[in-house]
């Protein structure tokens, strides 16, 4: 797992309900009721179907107009010019973290005492490349005594860019190993671990943290999923692999786990045309893998980021050779 493909668990680390003070201004009872409303929305938010998100910037707007000082409106409002404005990997949309920093800015304005918005600048200003000013922001927070589970995994984060690996660590478990913090502060800061121990070469303790991932999470796929590539990319293991994105399908019909399902499956065909020398018993499995995702081309080219998928273009190449043909055709 690279630093790219952590990006949205570093967006979900703003996905946590508003905890500390209530702002300089007290809401209304129903303004009160569309923040809590809005704020599940965004907690809600994996980087999918953005009806909801825009549903939560409905609400917030409205509160903001209504109550201009406060606080905890302004930094969900961060948090929803963060999650929107994310495009792919790093990368976001030109303006929307300045964005975000002009809501935070509010958020301090309004009540300079609020921890939460200084946790969530850190994260901000590490994406916004400006390391200094995270680094500021986050011993504020600490300086104001915020016991934010995020905060630990802002921390982290930071240490990992400048690769001070251990030290990142001993913040994600903190957070990763503590029951009574929420959920999605543990599963970031398990994602966390996983990177610290894939990149070390420490696959036995990563696996455990994938299964303790998939815990955390069990009606959502997403964990499957990535436990699934892990398997088949790392531990060159098709059986579970196969296993782990059959059991997320199983509770989310997600397109990533049918993804690599199919992968798995063009690698137990693969390998019983290649090195099993059997290839009637590849059959099945490429005609599960070829009904879920018919790409064996596209399966086959991401052998230079899955190492266990390079035996796939090598029964390409072999049945190529054999028959004056492609490999089994796509339909």
């Amino acid at each position: 797992m690279n630093r790219a493909a952590v990006t949205l668990a570093l967006l979900l680390a703003c996905s946590v309900a508003v905890a500390g003070p209530v702002g300089k201004a007290v809401l209304s009872d129903a303004d009160a009721a569309k923040l809590r409303h809005a704020v599940g929305l965004l907690d809600a938010y994996r980087g999918d179907d953005a009806g909801p998100l825009e549903a939560a910037r409905t609400e917030l707007d409205e509160v903001v107009k209504a109550n201009p000082r406060h606080a905890p409106a302004w930094r969900e409002l961060a948090r929803y010019r963060m999650m929107s404005g994310h495009a792919n990997g790093a990368d976001f949309a030109p303006g929307s973290l300045e964005s975000a920093d002009d809501a935070l800015a509010k958020a301090v304005e309004s009540d300079p005492g609020y921890a939460a918005a200084y946790v969530l600048r850190g994260q901000l200003y590490r994406l916004m490349k400006r390391p200094d000013d995270a680094v500021a922001a986050l011993k504020k927070a600490e300086s104001l005594g915020s016991d934010d589970p995020w905060l630990h995994n802002n921390w982290a984060d930071l240490l990992l860019d400048e690769g001070k690996f251990i030290e990142a660590s001993e913040h994600y478990r903190k957070v990763a190993d503590n029951t009574a913090a929420p959920v999605k502060a543990r599963l970031a800061a398990t994602e966390g671990l996983i990177e610290f121990y894939v990149s070390g070469g420490d696959l036995a303790h990563a696996d455990a943290m994938f299964r303790r991932l998939v815990a955390l999470e069990p009606g959502s796929a997403r964990g499957y999923t990535a436990y699934a590539q892990f398997l088949l990319c790392q531990r060159d293991d098709d059986e579970g692999a196969v296993a782990r994105a059959r059991e997320g399908l199983r509770v989310e019909n997600q397109e990533a786990a049918r993804y690599w399902l199919a992968a798995a499956l063009y690698r137990r065909w693969a390998q019983a045309v290649v090195v099993d020398e059997k290839p009637e018993a590849g059959k099945a499995p490429f005609a599960e893998a070829q009904a879920i995702f018919p790409g064996v081309d596209e399966v086959a080219a991401n052998a230079a980021t899955c190492p266990g998928l390079d035996v796939v273009a090598q029964a390409m190449s072999k049945q190529q050779a054999e028959e004056g043909t492609s490999a089994p055709k796509d339909h």
